[in-house]
């Protein structure tokens, strides 16, 4: 969803629209869109060792539309701002199955390890019981802001049809780049990551 509507101004209606086929709480809802936010936020920037987290984790909070996700979301941001270890950090966040308790432990594994999407991912499921569900949120982000090169070629040499989901990934890369008003620079800046 976020791949596909970056730049559309109804981004939250599309991913709420594409998460209601499994979810109907509110709350579910609003994390699956913000989450589609974060994602289509870090498409936009190019993998540095310098991340402009605070504007970006305003902007997530801005997007939320439920209390529960925006008190964690800012609850997230402090202890960023304080600099406390994840470990300590998902006895504050949680880790539950819960959006709210998983969404902002996910962008907190971001936020530590921006520089490398392994970093990352294995913060995000060694900590809490939901390791998938964490996995998966982590992974997004940082696959989306690192491209296909901040991916161990080791973890995807190991995917079952390696081949064929990078084509996957390319032919939507392709699409999403021309589609839906995205401007002319997206294209080449969204496809260097992935080819």
């Amino acid at each position: 969803v976020a791949t596909f509507f970056v730049h559309a101004p109804d981004l939250y209606a599309q991913a709420a629209l594409s998460a209601s086929v499994t979810h109907v709480h509110p709350v579910a809802i609003d994390g699956a869109a913000v989450l589609a936010k974060a994602v289509a936020l870090v498409l936009e920037q190019p993998a540095c060792t310098s991340f402009a987290w605070q504007p970006w984790m305003e902007e997530l909070i801005a997007f939320s539309q439920t209390h529960e996700l925006q008190k964690q979301l800012r609850m997230t941001k402090r202890l960023f701002a304080a600099g406390l270890n994840p470990k300590f950090a998902v006895d504050y966040l949680g880790c539950g199955s819960a959006v709210h308790e998983s969404l902002p432990f996910a962008l907190y594994a971001f936020l530590y390890h921006p520089t490398s999407f392994e970093q990352c991912l294995l913060c995000a499921v060694t900590h809490g019981v939901e390791h998938a569900e964490l996995g998966a949120m982590a992974g997004a982000i940082a696959g989306a802001y690192h491209g296909i090169a901040g991916i161990p070629q080791g973890w995807r040499t190991k995917l079952d049809n390696e081949a064929y989901l990078e084509q996957l990934a390319c032919k939507l890369a392709q699409t999403a780049a021309t589609a839906n008003g995205n401007p002319p620079y997206f294209a080449t800046q969204w496809m260097g990551k992935w080819n």
